[in-house]
């Protein structure tokens, strides 16, 4: 309990950082960095994997890392995924339009 010179003693409250989780994915033409970081920004895994060249791939292999990862910590709850893409995206629709340097086209 804190001192106050009037009023209600204040109660200080922290931040239970290792409550939840959130991943980060920055897609690159040769390589995908995945990362799994506290609500503290502190990163609890960080790794490399090839970007296959097909989409359908890509997200299959993502998944399965995200699912293993998500296993490894199962103190936490997940509040969501940041995707850095090199290429456009469509705002209205959500979805990955075009990255040359990957070679994909309508992704949702």
């Amino acid at each position: 309990m804190g001192h106050a010179s009037r009023g209600r003693r204040p109660t200080y409250l922290h931040l239970n950082e290792d409550r939840a989780g959130i991943f980060g994915i920055n897609i690159q033409p040769v390589t995908t960095d995945i990362a799994l970081a506290n609500l503290s920004g502190h990163f609890l895994a960080q790794e490399s994997m090839l970007t296959p060249v097909s989409s359908d791939k890509f997200v299959k292999q993502v998944s399965q890392r995200i699912n293993e990862l998500k296993k490894e910590h199962p103190q936490m709850a997940y509040e969501g995924i940041g995707v850095s893409l090199p290429g456009r995206v469509d705002l209205s629709t959500q979805k990955f339009v075009f990255a040359p340097n990957l070679g994909w086209r309508e992704i949702d």
